[in-house]
């Protein structure tokens, strides 16, 4: 049975949207391709370059929120992710326990704004440049493997080095809970293992 609302907000459950994020791959593979294709014809002139060149920022850009996101909804941008920072899990984790049902109170601060952020540990315009590089088909599904997205209050946002390219920006900075294992991420074993 899927989770709904704000059940998907509790740390202590975690609904695995893995098969959709097949499936949107399976939808952007090939239409990033034929993108990067279209980009690299030698009949485009000036124009058509500059054309194939923003289609391809359009179409790479919602392919990488895509995989992430899943679906461009507050609830599944926020909730569906695997992995929370500790200030995200402790905010959930009590207004779960009080049973609040209103999905807003889990990303809405005090003074109504949202104050959590689905963050890309690996930045999309880092990916972006390897999208645009990819030599096949195969390359692109394999680019769109790697985006993976942390829940974290703006806060711990703020103290996120900007240029790192991946989990090594969490370390001794942002403590990350991984809902799948139930337990708080080796982030020094996902830096290691990130490609």
């Amino acid at each position: 049975m899927s989770l709904r609302g704000a059940e998907r907000a509790n740390p202590a459950v975690f609904e695995n949207l893995e098969p959709h994020r097949i499936q949107i791959r399976k939808i952007y593979t090939p239409m990033v391709w034929g993108v990067i294709e279209s980009m690299r014809s030698p009949d485009l002139d000036e124009i058509g370059q500059e054309v194939a060149l923003d289609l391809f920022d359009r179409v790479a850009d919602e392919a990488l929120w895509a995989v992430t996101e899943i679906q461009p909804l507050d609830e599944l941008k926020y909730f569906s992710q695997r992995f929370i920072s500790e200030a995200v899990r402790t905010r959930w984790s009590a207004l779960s326990a009080a049973n609040a049902k209103h999905k807003y109170l889990y990303f809405k601060g005090p003074t109504g704004r949202v104050d959590i952020k689905h963050e890309h540990v690996v930045p999309r315009d880092r990916l972006k440049k390897a999208l645009a590089a990819a030599d096949s088909s195969e390359a692109v599904r394999r680019i769109l493997e790697r985006p993976i997205a942390c829940v974290v209050s703006i806060d711990e946002d703020s103290t996120l080095p900007k240029g790192g390219i991946g989990w090594e920006r969490y370390i001794d900075k942002v403590r990350v809970f991984d809902r799948l294992k139930q337990d708080w991420a080796d982030l020094a074993s996902l830096a290691t293992n990130q490609t």
